[in-house]
């Protein structure tokens, strides 16, 4: 059987956010994600000359057209953006502050703020999982964070989002020595940018789940034996996969991610 891709929930976040993510993001991820949001009319936009420019960012509401033409000259510019996505049967409505702060050494400063995410869950899906989902989407309300674009590729992320196209890539991040953590990005939407911010940190999974437990990679089970509801998360390099208030039954028969089995996770 070829690989197939599992979705991770909470990695993804940005997305989420974006999530992204949210999911994210927190999330870990994570993982990726089918929009159903449909891409909004252009809207007439009026970006201040110098003369009239005002003593704060422009204001535009819930128009993310006005930011794009905004963010063609890094002017200061704000607007509160709503984005639906269907993610295997659960509708995620992620509320985000997104706001250009203009330009500083050549980068035009970008923030975005995860406001609020509202989550719709099947009938079918257990409430233990609907009540742990909540909890970790929950962690990732209020993360924010500041990244550094070059115009142009902000301008592009922007119209890319207004299509209702959004990428997590991949997000690493260490400790630091003063406590904060330092994330970069590979692929995916910030993956051209210089980003920093809790917004970015992947550690809401593991905050809610606790820690990793080696994998099960002993049983092998099919597909159809990982219960609706369930995790399949991959094994990492060190041999663990599930966490610890989750129940490894196995790892399913045929599917790997980068090589690595794919265990399927209950809650206990």
């Amino acid at each position: 059987m070829k690989n197939q891709i599992i979705n991770q929930k909470g990695f993804s976040l940005i997305v989420i956010i974006l999530i992204i993510i949210g999911i994210l993001i927190v999330t870990g991820g994570i993982y990726y994600f089918v929009t159903q949001k449909p891409a909004q009319p252009e809207q007439p936009v009026s970006i201040p000359t110098p003369e009239e420019k005002p003593s704060g960012p422009l204001n535009c509401g819930t128009f993310i057209d006005c930011l794009i033409s905004a963010s063609k000259t890094c002017s200061p510019a704000k607007t509160t953006n709503t984005v639906t996505v269907d993610i295997f049967g659960v509708k995620q409505t992620t509320t985000s502050f997104l706001e250009i702060k203009g330009m500083e050494a050549n980068k035009c400063i970008f923030y975005i703020k995860t406001e609020k995410i509202d989550l719709s869950f099947p009938p079918e899906m257990p409430s233990d999982v609907i009540n742990q989902q909540k909890e970790l989407y929950k962690k990732l309300e209020g993360r924010d964070g500041t990244c550094k674009f070059a115009v142009n590729d902000l301008t592009a992320m922007l119209e890319r989002w207004k299509r209702g196209d959004y990428s997590s890539g991949e997000i690493s991040c260490k400790l630091k020595p003063d406590g904060t953590s330092e994330c970069t990005t590979v692929g995916g939407d910030f993956g051209v940018a210089e980003c920093e911010g809790k917004y970015f940190e992947q550690l809401a999974q593991e905050e809610v789940y606790g820690k990793r437990i080696p994998a099960n990679t002993s049983v092998k089970i099919e597909l159809f034996q990982c219960p609706d509801g369930a995790e399949r998360l991959s094994v990492q390099e060190d041999g663990t996969a599930c966490f610890e208030n989750q129940k490894d039954l196995g790892s399913i028969r045929g599917i790997t991610i980068n090589g690595k089995p794919v265990q399927c996770c209950v809650p206990k």
